[in-house]
């Protein structure tokens, strides 16, 4: 199969360019432009940490909560009211999205295997503009999450594994390696576990 890559964050008048001449070829290479058109948001709208936790189901309710309490479902039907989504069904809109949540538990650790627990939030975003998306996602990144007893999730940053490039996980709980005929990147040390270092003892005086 040829080898294809994503080409982004490139001025418009450039991207035009390229996309008009769509074949680029010299003695060594040709290479054919096409354009890349996603007609479906992502569900994956942020990670959480803070929860003292591992139970998805515990963070889906607070999650839930949150986004149901009254000044954050307000702002949520701020932004879909800007959206393509009729102003009568806003309301509807906005419920769609709340019972749409779901969680995913990333069992995240450090060093010396202390466990941080991660929870990536997905939900199904009711407009089919990308800026309503990006605008719920921004907004809801700044609310804290309380538990009764299982402490308070805020957003952070997701985690990009470098061996599949996905946003859902860090690189030694990726699967991929460990697939039949992967020909990417492999585990490094996938066999190392944490082992304390012996005391130097002490000199006698």
């Amino acid at each position: 199969f040829p080898k294809s890559f994503l080409v982004f964050d490139i001025p418009t008048e450039v991207a035009n360019m390229i996309l008009h001449q769509r074949v680029w070829s010299t003695p060594e290479i040709t290479i054919e432009a096409r354009p890349f058109l996603s007609r479906e948001l992502p569900t994956s709208f942020m990670c959480l940490n803070g929860f003292t936790t591992s139970n998805p189901a515990t963070v889906a309710s607070a999650v839930r909560d949150a986004w149901t309490a009254p000044e954050t479902l307000g702002k949520i039907l701020e932004i879909l009211e800007k959206s393509e989504i009729p102003l009568d069904r806003v309301y509807d809109a906005a419920t769609y999205l709340c019972d749409s949540i779901s969680v995913e538990f990333i069992d995240y650790k450090v060093a010396k295997a202390i466990s941080l627990p991660r929870f990536n939030i997905f939900a199904h975003c009711p407009s089919t503009q990308p800026r309503t998306w990006t605008s719920l996602c921004a907004n809801l990144m700044q609310i804290h999450y309380s538990t009764p007893l299982d402490g308070t999730g805020i957003a952070i940053p997701f985690t990009t594994c470098t061996l599949c490039h996905s946003i859902g996980h860090p690189n030694g709980l990726c699967k991929f390696p460990d697939l039949p005929s992967w020909n990417g990147p492999k585990h490094k040390n996938k066999a190392a576990k944490y082992s304390p270092k012996p005391r130097r003892k002490e000199r006698q005086m």
